[in-house]
């Protein structure tokens, strides 16, 4: 068994890593995980990618993000998949809203669906979302309300 990522380990936010949350997904020889939210359940702090290529943990997304097409920066994540190339996650804003981002790393963030979006086939936009959310080949599911 080989270490990849411990408590010591530098974190691209700074610092090292507070410790892991469940959310790990291998595609393509890389990985993807992240680092849970201090004294909380189901929230993680940060979204990094590791390559395998060297480079180590390339950060995705964390606290101090700007949120794509939004004000301030994420407080928090929530579902998260990988397909070996962009990561498609939930991301809370200061107020608790979430909506669903796609990118690779904070530059290239996209907002995908957020509440207020029209909802395919109906008269009515979203109004939230839950997860857990998958990604393949630039197919997201998800589960919305409204």
């Amino acid at each position: 068994m080989i270490t990849a990522y411990d408590l010591t380990t530098p974190s691209p936010s700074g610092g090292t890593f507070l410790g892991y949350d469940q959310d790990f997904c291998i595609r393509q020889g890389g990985l993807l995980f992240t680092e849970i939210l201090s004294n909380t359940v189901g929230a993680v702090a940060g979204i990094y990618v590791d390559l395998r290529d060297g480079q180590g943990a390339r950060l995705v997304a964390d606290a101090n993000t700007a949120i794509p097409g939004g004000a301030g920066t994420f407080m928090n994540f929530a579902g998260v998949d990988w397909d070996g190339q962009t990561v498609a996650f939930m991301g809370r804003n200061a107020g608790n809203s979430g909506s669903l981002y796609a990118g690779s790393a904070p530059a290239n963030l996209q907002v995908v669906v957020a509440p207020g979006t029209p909802v395919p086939g109906e008269s009515a936009n979203f109004l939230g979302f839950s997860n857990p959310i998958a990604y393949e080949g630039g197919i997201l599911v998800f589960s919305g309300y409204w």
